[in-house]
This record gives structure tokens, sequence and C-alpha cells, in this order.
């Protein structure tokens, strides 16, 4: 299931970055390409749905990773490409939804103290989530 919509650019073409994620899951493959179309992208929309592609992958890497060292950096490049997205559109609730996958997984390489604290990072995504796609009442 696709979560994002493209936004009709000539310049980046997602279908391959989303093809590579989805039918060969090679989060490798698919980084590289995603770094490399990054600087094509000519607005905020597109460079949010490019980063939030990456910090995506990142996720991937990182659970795919056997070293908790190593874990904790993948994870970290991947909250830091979720924050990237946000600034660029705070609107897509994909920002919010890998911002706090990672915040989660990498949390999860600490200790339960460290935990506990970012539980609140995860709650105020996850809200997020649902006011951007307009599923809370007030």
């Amino acid at each position: 299931m696709l979560f994002f919509v493209q936004y009709g650019s000539s310049q980046v073409d997602l279908t391959k970055a989303d093809n590579l994620f989805l039918q060969s899951l090679n989060p490798v493959e698919c980084r590289d390409y995603l770094e490399s179309v990054l600087p094509k992208a000519h607005n905020g929309k597109e460079k949010a749905e490019v980063l939030c592609r990456l910090s995506k992958t990142y996720l991937i890497l990182g659970q795919n990773e056997s070293s908790r060292d190593r874990k904790r950096e993948l994870f970290g490049k991947g909250v830091s490409y979720a924050e990237q997205a946000i600034r660029e559109d705070s609107t897509n609730p994909e920002c919010y939804m890998w911002h706090s996958g990672n915040v989660g997984r990498e949390c999860q390489t600490r200790s339960i103290t460290e935990q506990i604290k970012k539980l609140s990072v995860i709650m105020d995504d996850l809200t997020m989530i649902l006011d951007k796609m307009k599923m809370t009442e007030y």
C-alpha cells in the first residue's frame, strides 16, 4: 500500500523509489536513489515526499542492522530526515508517521528511562497524524 501522493514534478520520479522499496525491498538502492534526487525537488511538498521516503528507508536500514550503535545512527538519520520533511511540509501526515517510527525504534536501543522520555514525542506525532488526516474531533 502506498501512502504517498505524487506531486507531478517532471524532475523527481518517486515511483522508482516506491518500486525499489515495495518490489525489491532493497533499502540501500532506494536510499541511494532518493539521496540523488533530493537536490532536484523544486518545492517544499516534493522535498517532503523525498525526505519522508528517506526517513522510511532509514527505519528499514536500522531494523536490518545488528549493531546497537549502528541502529541508533541509522534511526537517528531517519529522525533527521523526518524533521526536515516536517519543516518542508507540515501538513503531510507521513512526515509525522516516519518521525515517530524512527524515534520509537531509536529509543528501543536505550534504557527504559530514556524510552519513557520519548513517549511524549511519539504521542505528539500520533496526534499530528490524526489531525492532518482530519480524524480528530474537538
